[in-house]
């Protein structure tokens, strides 16, 4: 489990000697997972991940940023940091103050855990269409990967 975490403007630096996948937590809110080993570039006994190009703008001013193990829950780091030159609290939310996420290719997105309900139940009515349209014409239907399986 890594350990002896740095958050800086410039990312993230880490005691890391096996994997884990990491969810980076900005004022409370999941922004972005890595992993411990596959994402980071080694830099003597540390390990060193650059906050991602779709994050950087809004990582200006002070925030409390925290690292979780994804699979155990554990905190890793949890603390109060200065991301850059900014005075107001880091926010990372769209032009409606709707809070974003990094997905696994790098876009932000607003992210399941922040959708109200009725959203979540017409995704799933819509979802419920595709899979009866497609029982009627004979292909079996069945959820993969996380997008679908986040709704759910």
């Amino acid at each position: 489990m890594p350990s002896e975490v740095q958050v800086e403007p410039s990312g993230v630096t880490l005691t890391a000697d096996g994997e884990a996948v990491l969810d980076v937590m900005v004022e409370g809110r999941r922004v972005w997972s890595f992993h411990a080993m596959r994402d980071t570039e080694r830099r003597g006994g540390e390990r060193k991940v650059a906050w991602p190009a779709a994050l950087r703008p809004f990582l200006t001013g002070p925030a409390r940023v925290s690292l979780v193990d994804h699979q155990s829950g554990a905190v890793i780091f949890d603390d109060e940091v200065r991301l850059g030159p900014g005075h107001g609290r880091v926010r990372v939310a769209d032009s409606r103050g709707e809070p974003l996420g990094l997905d696994k290719n790098g876009r932000l997105h607003r992210v399941f855990a922040d959708v109200d309900d009725s959203t979540i139940d017409s995704l799933m009515g819509g979802l419920d269409d595709v899979l009866a349209v497609l029982d009627e014409s004979g292909v079996p239907g069945f959820l993969a990967y996380g997008t679908l399986l986040g709704a759910v």
